[in-house]
C-alpha cells in the first residue's frame, strides 16, 4: 500500500467522474463547455488528465474550478475516498508531530491529547496536499489555531517565544520533508 497524495487523489478521482460520465468526451460535453458554448475542457485535456501512462497534473486551482463546475465540496478530489485504502507516510507524521511539539514549546503551550491529535492531523493534511507547503504561512496559521485552543494549558519551564530555537527545527523538517 502506498500514500496517495493530492495529485494522486485528483487523478483517480477524476478516472471515477469521467468513467461515470461515460467517458472524457461525454465528460467534456457534460461538464466542459461553459453558458456560452465555449469550451472550458475539451476531450483531449480530459484524457491527459486521466492517461493510465503520464496523466497530467491537475492543479489546485483546476481541482477547484473542476469541483464547482460539478457541484462538488471543495477539496473533494484531493481525498481518496473512505473505501479506498490508505496508510500514513511515517516521514511525514513524524514531521507532522515535531512541527506541532515545537510550535507548542516555542509559544509555551502544552497541549492536550485531543487539541495536540487534532493539530497534527490537520499539518499532515496539509503536507499531504501540498508539494511545496509555505512554512511560514503554516507557522502563522498553526499558531493562531495553539493560541486559540480551548484545552491547552499554559506551561511552565518549556521554550519561551523569545527561545532562538523557536519552532525551527519542525518548521526546517517540514520543509525538508516535502523536498
Amino acid at each position: 500500500m502506498t500514500v496517495m497524495d493530492a495529485n494522486a487523489a485528483r487523478t483517480h478521482n477524476m478516472r471515477r467522474l469521467v468513467a461515470d460520465a461515460g467517458g472524457p468526451a461525454e465528460f467534456s460535453r457534460k461538464y466542459g463547455a461553459t453558458d456560452g458554448g465555449e469550451v472550458r475542457w475539451s476531450a483531449a485535456q480530459v484524457s491527459q488528465w486521466i492517461s493510465e501512462t503520464s496523466p497530467k497534473g491537475i492543479g489546485r486551482k483546476l481541482a477547484r474550478s473542476i469541483e464547482a463546475r460539478l457541484g462538488l465540496n471543495e477539496g473533494d478530489l484531493d481525498r481518496v475516498a473512505a473505501s479506498q485504502p490508505m496508510t500514513l507516510d511515517p516521514a511525514k507524521l513524524a514531521t507532522s508531530m515535531t512541527f506541532v511539539d515545537d510550535l507548542a514549546d516555542a509559544r509555551g503551550v502544552e497541549l492536550g491529547l485531543d487539541a495536540r491529535a487534532r493539530l497534527i492531523a490537520a499539518v499532515y493534511a496539509e503536507l499531504l496536499i501540498e508539494t511545496k507547503p509555505n512554512v511560514v504561512e503554516m507557522t502563522v496559521r498553526f499558531s493562531k489555531q495553539l493560541e486559540g485552543g480551548d484545552d491547552r494549558q499554559r506551561s511552565t519551564g518549556r521554550i519561551g517565544k523569545d527561545d532562538p530555537r523557536g519552532a525551527g527545527e519542525g518548521a526546517r523538517k517540514a520543509k525538508a520533508a516535502v523536498g
